[in-house]
């Protein structure tokens, strides 16, 4: 058993982009999904990635990673259900850390902070630790176990926001020097 298990949110639709953006080429050797499987693939602990059985191609690039395939059994609704569904499918001794994979310029060294700042807490198992690049939150997040309830309650698009609202005085904002945190894929421009 991991003690902190990373969810990686691939089940979505692209629809904005209008393809499927998390195999799209980002750079010449590597896509979206592939650069953020990369970029977590020093933390050296369970990847669990949550797609959907409709796209093959990010349950073979889960696979390439060493990463568990978590396939939602249609096209996730919302990153809340997608959230809900990863979480009921684990059980980390200390929490799950929580990632978009359309966010590939957040790096490694940004990942293993947020980990080593969880698993350092006091409160290990009732932290919250969010990073920040210049005051403004980004992902990914880290949840204790103590919020398994909560996070298996999600629904809908808004990701854990309900949580990081309900539980403000526990969460544990890390300044971090990267803006890859704020940054994510939606639409082909957002490559360029």
């Amino acid at each position: 058993m991991a003690d902190v298990q990373v969810l990686v949110l691939a089940a979505g639709r692209s629809s904005r982009f209008g393809s499927q953006k998390l195999l799209h080429p980002l750079t010449p050797s590597s896509s979206v999904l592939g650069e953020t499987l990369s970029q977590l693939a020093i933390l050296g602990t369970s990847v669990g990635v949550l797609c959907s059985p409709d796209n093959p191609g990010v349950i073979d690039l889960a696979k390439i990673f060493g990463c568990e395939s978590l396939v939602f059994p249609e096209v996730s609704p919302g990153l809340g259900d997608s959230i809900a569904f990863g979480v009921s499918k684990t059980s980390p001794q200390q929490g799950w850390l929580v990632c978009l994979a359309d966010m590939p310029w957040i790096k490694a060294a940004t990942y293993a902070k947020i980990v080593a700042r969880a698993r350092g807490s006091a409160e290990q198992n009732s932290a919250i630790v969010a990073p920040q690049f210049q005051g403004q939150r980004g992902h990914p997040v880290f949840f204790g176990v103590n919020y398994r309830n909560s996070l298996e309650r999600l629904t809908g698009d808004t990701g854990a926001k309900s949580i990081l609202a309900n539980h403000s005085a526990a969460v544990g904002f890390y300044e971090l020097d990267d803006p890859g945190i704020l940054r994510d894929v939606d639409v082909p421009s957002d490559i360029r």
